[in-house]
């Protein structure tokens, strides 16, 4: 895409992304020349507009998308056990979603949090940046718990199906995560 000019950092063709983040718009580039930005990360809304002046011929730009996938995903399948956010009692890392399955149990079980402070409550809006969510069983019957913010302890969850712990991490803060036990 383009070549910048020594005085100008930009001036004909140029790659602009745009990332929705909480009805904000946060303007990334203008981009051109051959040097690559490097991975952006988004969750609501991405925008991405290519300008070019039609002077210069040049390749044009490759990008792609998707899903990152959960840096830390993991299966339980005890009778008890326990889950810790990842750096747990320490800050965990931004932008890091995690996912839990507890395995059905074999008795009426209770996911019970003994720590929480994950992300804050906003104004206006439950839970604006990290959150968990919690769903139990799969299909028309899953029931959601959550989401989870702030560093108010959610009241226990029961459970005699498969369940799913979600951590969401969208901000920068610094936050010591969880640390929950389940059992019956």
């Amino acid at each position: 895409v383009g070549e910048p000019a020594a005085e100008q950092k930009c001036p004909s063709d140029f790659v602009l992304i745009q990332i929705r983040v909480q009805g904000k718009t946060i303007t990334h580039g203008p981009y051109c020349g051959q040097t690559l930005p490097g991975p952006l990360n988004f969750y609501d809304e991405l925008n991405v507009t290519f300008v070019a002046n039609g002077t210069g011929e040049h390749r044009g730009f490759y990008a792609t998308y998707g899903p990152d996938p959960p840096l830390c995903s993991y299966v339980l399948a005890g009778l008890v056990g326990e889950l810790k956010s990842p750096n747990y009692p320490q800050f965990y890392t931004n932008t890091q979603n995690c996912s839990w399955k507890i395995e059905t149990p074999t008795t009426l079980s209770q996911l019970i949090f003994k720590d929480f402070e994950v992300g804050q409550p906003g104004f206006g809006q439950q839970c604006p940046s990290d959150f968990v969510v919690i769903q139990v069983g799969t299909g028309l019957y899953s029931q959601i718990h959550g989401p989870f913010c702030g560093a108010e302890t959610p009241a226990p969850v029961s459970f005699q199906d498969v369940v799913f712990v979600n951590l969401i991490i969208k901000s920068t803060g610094h936050h010591r995560g969880f640390w929950a036990t389940y059992g019956p």
